[in-house]
């Protein structure tokens, strides 16, 4: 009997901050990840315009 464990996949719906750090952690462990975004940009409301007040100044 063997004693490695299977390889995981795991999907990620989302592509936001999140959801990286979710991408890592399961690479990290050995899983194979796909993210999937329906935006035309990845990063998520965060990165793009929320969070980061340097987005918003260069659109200024």
């Amino acid at each position: 009997m063997s004693s490695s464990r299977p390889t995981r996949h795991i999907a990620i719906i989302g592509s936001g901050s999140a959801a990286f750090a979710c991408a890592i952690k399961a690479a990290e462990g050995g899983a194979r990840v796909s993210i999937i975004e329906g935006a035309d940009v990845i990063g998520g409301c965060c990165v793009n315009v929320g969070c980061v007040p340097s987005k918003i100044l260069i659109r200024a």
